[in-house]
């Protein structure tokens, strides 16, 4: 029974670290004075949060992987129906879009986490 409940409680921490990241993701794509250029640090924060908070490096890493996909659907799909045609937005989206992601997102995340657990190692001394 103990097993269980501890592997629901890995289950939805995942889902609360993709939904955090994914949502941290959105606002910024949605807020109209944020840009790439200028709040480049801005984007690298989500990830940076997932990092230290997950449990598991792998745990992370796949929140990120889903994060990343949702948000170039949700993303695509709106630049897609700007320019009238959702699916071309979405497979744009996936071409460019999803290896920058996966980069900005994956990097962060485990340069966080090995910050974390270095921490830990260097606490316990």
């Amino acid at each position: 029974m103990e097993r269980l409940k501890e592997k629901y409680f890995i289950s939805y921490l995942m889902m609360f670290e993709t939904l955090l990241l994914l949502s941290g993701q959105l606002l910024l794509y949605f807020l109209p004075p944020v840009s790439w250029e200028s709040h480049w640090y801005l984007w690298l924060t989500p990830p940076i949060l997932i990092g230290f908070i997950t449990p598991s490096l792998k745990k992370g890493l796949s929140a990120s992987l889903v994060a990343s996909i949702l948000y170039i659907l949700i993303a695509g799909s709106i630049e897609g129906a700007k320019h009238g045609s959702w699916i071309g937005g979405i497979v744009f989206g996936f071409i460019f879009g999803l290896p920058i992601m996966f980069i900005l997102n994956i990097i962060s995340v485990t340069i966080a986490y090995g910050v974390k657990y270095g921490l830990k190692k260097i606490l316990r001394f």
